[in-house]
C-alpha cells in the first residue's frame, strides 16, 4: 500500500526547503520570497496553513541573520580593533 503525501503537505514540505535553501545562502526572505522559491501554486497561497509556514519561516531567517551578523560583527571587531586601538593612540 502506498500512501500519497496531499497537495498541502507537499506544499508546506516546498516551503521548508525554499526557507532552508535561503538560510544556506545567508539570505533574507520574505513570505513572498518563500512561497515564489518553493513554486506553491496560486490556489494554495490563500490557504492559513501555507502563509503560516511560509510566514514562520520568513521569521526564523530574520532571526537566524540577525545573530549570524551579530556574531560576523564581532569577528569583525576582534580582528581589527587592535589596528584601532593603536591607530588612534590606545
Amino acid at each position: 500500500m502506498e500512501v500519497a503525501e496531499s497537495s498541502e503537505a507537499w506544499a508546506i514540505r516546498r516551503i521548508r526547503l525554499a526557507v532552508d535553501c535561503y538560510r544556506r545562502e545567508g539570505m533574507r526572505a520574505s513570505r513572498t520570497d518563500a512561497l515564489t522559491r518553493a513554486r506553491v501554486s496560486a490556489q494554495f497561497k490563500t490557504l492559513q496553513s501555507i502563509l503560516a509556514v511560509a510566514e514562520e519561516g520568513a521569521r526564523s531567517l530574520r532571526a537566524f541573520l540577525r545573530k549570524t551578523d551579530y556574531c560576523q560583527n564581532l569577528q569583525y571587531l576582534h580582528f581589527y580593533l587592535p589596528f584601532l586601538w593603536s591607530y588612534f593612540g590606545g
